[in-house]
């Protein structure tokens, strides 16, 4: 299944989908802290920088170029107090994401779908630099497969996630799965520009069976 957007009906965000996702480009920048620290702010730029240079080169020589993909970002974190914290609100033991940001991990990213590849993202990395944009060197360009995954929309803003994370974990023990892999949002909306009760978010985590 070929995904260049997110199946979700936005009238309806607790409704829990379960898609397969083929190997998809991306291109990656990866770091650690909070979201609002300068290092994710920075790698935010870079990407676009790059991704809209892309788009420019690509529409000079084809005369066409799809859109520029939503900003993604998978989330993880190796200290236990905060992973404690993370397991307490996928169980819905807590409505919060209290702890400390500073401890977490982030791979941001924005999808290059075809016929965007690895040659042209290099070809448009030379007028990109011009522009001299911090983490513009820690913008790599990635293929992956995330597979079987259980998604859902969050509407409102991102500090107030938790519930919503607490029903996605709750339909994928129902439908007999267990997570696996990072924890991974696609932030369909502008924080610069919406309302945060506005703001769109898919929350996806991929998943595997229970047994075996």
């Amino acid at each position: 299944m070929s995904m260049t957007a997110t199946p979700l009906d936005s009238s309806r965000p607790a409704l829990v989908d379960f898609i397969d996702l083929p190997e998809l480009a991306f291109l990656s920048v990866t770091g650690r802290g909070a979201p609002r620290a300068a290092a994710f702010a920075e790698a935010v730029s870079a990407l676009y920088t790059v991704s809209y240079s892309v788009h420019r080169l690509l529409k000079q020589q084809q005369g066409t170029a799809p859109k520029v993909r939503p900003l993604e970002a998978l989330w993880w974190t190796d200290d236990e107090d905060q992973q404690r914290l993370v397991r307490a609100a996928a169980a819905g033991a807590t409505a919060t994401m209290a702890g400390d940001p500073a401890t977490w991990r982030w791979q941001a990213m924005i999808a290059q779908p075809e016929p965007i590849d690895a040659r042209l993202v290099a070809q448009a990395l030379h007028p990109a630099r011009a522009k001299r944009v911090p983490a513009l060197d820690s913008v790599r360009y990635i293929r992956w497969t995330e597979g079987r995954c259980a998604q859902i929309l969050h509407v409102g803003p991102y500090g107030e996630e938790a519930p919503t994370i607490a029903r996605l974990h709750a339909a994928i023990a129902e439908a007999g799965c267990r997570p696996r892999g990072r924890h991974h949002e696609i932030y369909l909306g502008d924080p610069r520009r919406s309302a945060p009760e506005h703001l769109r978010t898919v929350l996806r985590q991929p998943v595997e069976p229970a047994e075996g």
